[in-house]
């Protein structure tokens, strides 16, 4: 089961819209327009207030009833991309059959955005020139400059970005999730802004965050250290040992965001000896859950590999495969990797790391990636399109969104998949994609609807790379250069 947390944790706040959409709120279509008003009004406070659901069922209503207001639609396709639906794509269709290039250009720009299209810096100086007033369009920018490293110019520009664009809260929670790993000070004063603006609430990832932050800075005197490699079902795995003596089986997941250990046993994780625990009630929730659970997090003194003030995350969960994830950054300071063939995890140090690429002898492919929250994201080429691809260890093969799916028309194939003694249809890409200099044809992937790496901020990806294709390499992640480097190895 690939361990995908739930957007619903994630909590965001829709609002009123700035000048550029109240100026366009009384362009209606057919149908009454004071009528139309009052609904696109009585949606916007639904927005303002965070009731998303019951905004879209207002806006639903008017274009049901044969509305054709270019603002409606404009703003249903801003909801829906947040969450990467692909019935945006559709609405961008409309929008240019009514005439309303500068809606259809918007969200196609946001969309380009969304997916980490190479494409979208052309796309965004054409619109520029085209609407230098637009503030969704400079919003556009903004995220791509802050995606790309420079927080000090997004941060002295986030409010001035935020008092213009059409959802306020989204620079603010952008700007944490990009640099609460880098800069944690900086990222809690500006979601600070938004909490005390009524835009965001204070929620159960913000509140994990700092409980990580309150516990000690991980240390260890590590230069290169070998952990036994265990046998986690489909997934790369290890065997940590605690100062207790007490034996922790952990796959590596690089979709764990929270750059710690996570242990989906209560009782194992109460076990391990660090100092007192701190409880986030019911906060917690991957996608295998049926409900949320209390989080419990703290500093771990480990024997294998020796670190100390390990941050350990613990809750009942129910993983069957081995007793927990790790996020390759847990080791703080360290490279990991990984050699699947040879069953070996080896961690090293920045000095040790320089030394193992000298002495390297394989061919060997460099990625650079991009860092949002722990998750790591690298460039893939496919149907002569370079997107983003989110590097998820705790998935199965290639996988693709839908929204990207259909805008690239990605060929697919209807098939089936074996989930608990049951056949189940799924929807699998037919195609071959080009991740660094190597191509690959993944055989047990999916298309489906859910977003991986989306924390609704208008950046995410068009799928994610699951451990299929990197048994077939070593590889090691990075951290000090930003970047995957894969080894070939014979079979």
């Amino acid at each position: 089961m690939n361990l995908r947390i739930r957007s619903v944790l994630l909590s965001f706040i829709l609002f009123t819209p700035c000048c550029f959409i109240r100026a366009n709120a009384a362009h209606s279509g057919k149908g009454g327009a004071l009528n139309e008003k009052a609904v696109l009004d009585s949606a916007i406070v639904k927005f303002h207030s965070g009731e998303l659901r019951k905004g879209l069922l207002l806006i639903d209503s008017l274009l049901k009833a044969g509305c054709s207001s270019p603002y409606a639609l404009y703003l249903k396709g801003e909801c829906l991309l947040l969450s990467g639906k692909e019935e945006t794509l559709a609405l961008i269709d409309t929008l240019r059959k009514l005439n309303n290039h500068e809606y259809a250009g918007v969200l196609d720009l946001k969309t380009e955005l969304f997916l980490g299209d190479s494409e979208f810096p052309a796309k965004l100086k054409e619109m520029k020139e085209k609407y230098p007033a637009n503030p969704e369009v400079e919003l556009s920018e903004w995220l791509f400059r802050l995606d790309h490293g420079e927080f000090e110019w997004a941060k002295k520009k986030v409010d001035e970005v935020s008092d213009k664009v059409l959802f306020r809260f989204l620079p603010y929670e952008a700007f944490y999730f990009l640099a609460v790993n880098s800069d944690y000070e900086a990222a809690y004063s500006v979601i600070k802004k938004a909490m005390d603006k009524k835009l965001l609430k204070m929620t159960k990832t913000f509140l994990q965050q700092e409980a990580l932050h309150r516990l000690p800075v991980s240390t260890s005197e590590i230069y290169v250290a070998e952990i036994p490699y265990a046998e986690c079902g489909p997934y790369f795995g290890i065997e940590l040992e605690d100062t207790s003596g007490n034996k922790i089986k952990a796959s590596l997941d690089t979709g764990t965001s929270g750059r710690y250990l996570s242990i989906h046993k209560k009782l194992l994780g109460e076990k391990i000896p660090g100092g007192n625990a701190i409880c986030i009630e019911k906060g917690i929730q991957y996608r295998y859950m049926s409900a949320p659970s209390d989080a419990f997090i703290k500093a771990a003194s480990l024997k294998t590999p020796s670190v100390k003030d390990f941050p350990v995350l613990y809750f009942e969960g129910s993983l069957t495969s081995s007793d927990g994830v790790f996020s390759p950054f847990a080791f703080k300071d360290l490279a990991l990797t990984v050699d699947p063939v040879n069953r070996k995890f080896t961690l090293r140090n920045e000095a040790a790391l320089k030394k193992y690429y000298s002495e390297m002898s394989n061919k060997f492919e460099e990625i650079n990636y991009i860092e949002r929250f722990g998750w790591i994201f690298i460039p893939c080429r496919l149907r002569g399109r370079e997107v983003l691809m989110m590097l998820e260890t705790g998935s199965r093969d290639v996988n693709f969104n839908s929204l990207a799916a259909r805008k690239y028309k990605i060929p697919v194939a209807k098939s089936t998949t074996l989930w608990n003694g049951k056949e189940y249809p799924v929807t699998r890409p037919d195609l071959t994609i080009r991740i660094g200099g190597m191509d690959y044809k993944p055989e047990d992937g999916f298309v489906e609807d859910f977003v991986m790496g989306n924390n609704i901020y208008g950046l995410a990806c068009a799928g994610d790379i699951g451990p299929e294709f990197l048994r077939n390499y070593r590889f090691t992640i990075d951290p000090f250069e930003k970047k995957i480097v894969l080894e070939r190895q014979p079979r």
